[in-house]
């Protein structure tokens, strides 16, 4: 064995004791520089080769016909999302909030954020209530004007994420990936600014999320206007991504520390599922409890064990991504399950990995959390008798299994020794005693 365990000190701490310093753990300065205009590197699966080649294409052609299928020609529906997007971002800009600086970003440097995403959500919600009030606007504006908005929010990506590649073609702070395709996709600057608006953080939110809400409630408001009523299906729905996108803003400071803030590029990828893909194909559920409800019944034993699910995901998403979240900006100092976290560590005191909490049953708890979720958000379709809904459960899945093994990759790569002893520590990626 390469290494061996130590007793713990009072912080129980692993280190190990290495015969001669692995790959990845040397403190020798690595004599390979990096090209400071290109950060493309040359895949080495056929995942990666999808990633970089394949996956752009093919999400660009989805992108490119549906501008082709449904142009984006309809005024009013401009009109609709514009005022939408800017108020969004006004409120982001006018409305009070902490200022919070995040963790080092992949290019060393600090980014402060405004972490006023439950106010924009509440008023946002509260506005669009006094709006049908007084006849500003119809509840049901968004499903009206369903197929108009879908083509000018998909319009609106490529029109932000070209703005953002040209940009980032004249910031110090751009950085190519090797070709304009890949520039484009993934994005050239890490956290864009517009007039003091970080464009990124703003959309990892506010129009992402705030508009999945304000979809659900466009769809939930015309069953009330076509059978005077809304059924307990797609009230536990409606209950179950509100609860969500409040819980997402009121630990809004947490998302500073995950992957796409730290070390993702504000490109196409980015934009056009925060505008287009969250919204429009989150909300897909919806769809499937628009008919009459007083044919959409689930018995009270279905109710109780739906509502459980949702308990259950969120407890062990919430849960893990908040031990992640005070183990990254807390070290030793967090408190993970009332007590001192259990950390490996390597020998230079440099990297540090948490192996207690729900990081000490699973190697990617927050994924399970994430998925049981999904799955409860889908779960008040079976009245529908379509799989259809499940889609997006299905997606995340498949999106997730990629990240698990990428992820595991990079930190192999990065934490080299300490990754292995931490597998061994907690041999299970996602399900104990399954997987």
């Amino acid at each position: 064995r390469p290494f061996k365990k130590i007793k713990q000190n009072k912080h129980k701490r692993l280190s190990l004791k290495m015969g001669s310093k692995p790959k990845g753990e040397s403190s020798k300065v690595n004599n390979k520089k990096d090209d400071d205009k290109k950060i493309h590197k040359k895949s080495q699966s056929f995942v990666d080769i999808f990633m970089d080649y394949a996956g752009p294409i093919a999400f660009l052609a989805i992108g490119s016909v549906v501008l082709y299928k449904y142009p984006p020609i309809d005024l009013n529906a401009w009109k609709i999302y514009l005022c939408f997007y800017f108020s969004q971002a006004i409120l982001s800009v006018i409305i009070p909030g902490k200022t919070e600086k995040g963790l080092d970003l992949i290019d060393k440097t600090k980014v402060e954020y405004k972490t006023n995403g439950l106010s924009v959500y509440i008023v946002t919600v509260a506005l669009f209530f006094i709006g049908v009030y007084y006849n500003v606007w119809n509840s049901t504006i968004v499903y009206d004007n369903f197929w108009p908005l879908l083509s000018v929010v998909n319009a609106w990506s490529f029109i932000v994420a070209i703005f953002l590649l040209i940009k980032g073609k004249f910031s110090e702070r751009g950085v190519s990936h090797g070709n304009v395709l890949l520039d484009l996709w993934f994005g050239m600057e890490l956290n864009p600014h517009v007039l003091g608006l970080d464009i990124k953080f703003f959309s990892e939110g506010r129009p992402q999320l705030i508009g999945w809400v304000i979809v659900v409630l466009s769809i939930g408001a015309k069953q009330y206007e076509q059978y005077g009523a809304v059924g307990i299906p797609l009230i536990l729905y409606t209950c179950f991504i509100s609860l969500y996108v409040f819980d997402y803003f009121w630990f809004e400071i947490y998302i500073t520390s995950t992957w796409d803030i730290i070390a993702e590029r504000y490109g196409w990828m980015l934009v056009w599922g925060n505008y287009f893909w969250v919204p429009f194909f989150y909300s897909l559920q919806a769809w499937y409890l628009i008919d009459d409800p007083t044919g959409n019944i689930l018995s009270p034993i279905t109710i109780i064990l739906i509502i459980a699910t949702f308990v259950i995901g969120y407890t062990i998403f919430r849960g893990a991504n908040k031990q992640k979240h005070e183990f990254k900006t807390l070290g030793p100092r967090a408190i993970i399950w009332g007590e001192a976290p259990l950390i490996i560590e390597s020998e230079d005191k440099r990297r540090k990995l948490l192996c207690s909490g729900w990081w000490g049953v699973s190697r990617h708890a927050n994924y399970v959390g994430d998925l049981l979720l999904a799955l409860s958000f889908s779960l008040p379709t079976i009245i529908s008798g379509s799989i259809i809904p499940f889609a997006y459960p299905a997606f995340l899945f498949s999106l997730l299994m990629h990240r698990l093994f990428r992820d595991d990759k990079k930190c192999s790569e990065k934490y080299g020794v300490t990754w292995k002893a931490y597998c061994a520590k907690v041999p299970y990626r996602l399900i104990p005693y399954i997987f």
